[in-house]
């Protein structure tokens, strides 16, 4: 290293280029879908204007996707940018049986508050079998969406949290097949004080349209599962029909609350409560569950393990969830 001349430092500075392509491949699992593989493929710089591309793979024994998006960006290309996405999603899980076609024209920014915004114009096809209704479905779907994520601790959060809330609509007077509007907010929290951990979560949201039989099924509420009310089975929590086939649901509320406890070097016990519904207008009872479970925060993140028992609307005694993955 060359010795300083009066204020000023000699500076040796080598770069490298990064890799034209960039791969990722992960493997996951939840009792929600089983087994999941997910394969990434990012061209960080296409242009002298900075353009870039990436595209995704996801599939599972229940559900495959596979989605493009094509970024400009603006000023800041992380969080300034337009994009435009195209998305082919199959869904074979309890009475959903459904193809979904999507492309997308987004406006990104991030405001000075740290929160994301953005404004699109999404085209959704979607057609298949939910329940008994065969359906299809083509909307043009003007929306606005807020989100705001924080975490500490890196890839096993001890301190974050989460928010998002969206509104889009569609008229058949604007090239749609139906009337739809569709609100939507979720939040997640977690924080730790000198090991000990809490986690909460909640979610809530509305469909407005003539009749649920008007929108498609990936609109439609359901709940239950891993990441929702425990002790439940995957979204089987919904409207059936008299048959009782699930047909979704017009509104949805859940909420969870979970308490962790230090038992080992890198491990915690859980015990936790959830409490929710999606319905048509409130009058049935509320799906609860109460449990317990392990959280192990491993060195691909955490994984946890829950044992979870029903107390309304079902003939399980328990079931069990086992995730690996991030929570936020």
């Amino acid at each position: 290293m060359e010795k300083k001349q009066g204020r000023s430092i000699p500076l040796h500075v080598i770069t490298y280029m990064n890799p034209e392509d960039s791969f990722t491949a992960g493997l996951g699992f939840s009792t929600d879908e089983g087994v999941r593989g997910t394969f990434g493929w990012t061209r960080p710089w296409i242009n002298q204007y900075g353009h870039s591309i990436e595209a995704s793979l996801t599939a599972s024994d229940p559900k495959q996707e596979a989605s493009i998006v094509y970024k400009i960006p603006i000023d800041d290309p992380l969080y300034n940018y337009y994009s435009i996405q195209n998305g082919y999603k199959m869904l074979d899980q309890n009475d959903t049986d459904t193809k979904q076609y999507v492309v997308s024209f987004n406006r990104h920014w991030r405001l000075d508050n740290d929160w994301l915004r953005t404004i699109y114009l999404r085209y959704d096809n979607e057609s298949g079998t939910q329940g008994q209704q065969d359906f299809s479905t083509a909307l043009i779907l003007p929306g606005i969406s807020f989100s705001k994520t924080r975490s500490r601790g890196g890839i096993n959060v001890d301190w974050g949290d989460k928010k998002q809330v969206f509104f889009e609509f569609a008229e058949d007077s604007l090239l749609s097949t139906d009337d739809v509007v569709k609100v939507y907010g979720q939040t997640k929290f977690i924080r730790t004080y000198s090991g000990h951990q809490f986690v909460a979560s909640a979610e809530v949201g509305a469909i407005f349209s003539e009749s649920i039989y008007d929108v498609p099924s990936s609109m439609r509420f359901f709940t239950g599962g891993d990441q929702s009310i425990r002790g439940y089975g995957y979204e089987d929590i919904a409207p059936e029909d008299s048959d009782g086939y699930l047909i979704g649901g017009s509104y949805l509320a859940t909420a969870s609350l979970e308490y962790r406890f230090p038992i080992a070097e890198s491990w915690k016990f859980a015990v936790f409560s959830d409490v929710g519904t999606a319905t048509d207008d409130f009058s049935e009872a509320l799906s609860k569950s109460v449990g317990g479970g392990v959280v192990w925060a491993s060195p691909v993140g955490p994984i946890r393990l829950y044992v979870a028992a029903p107390l309304t609307d079902t003939d399980d005694s328990f079931k069990i969830h086992f995730m690996i993955g991030p929570e936020l």
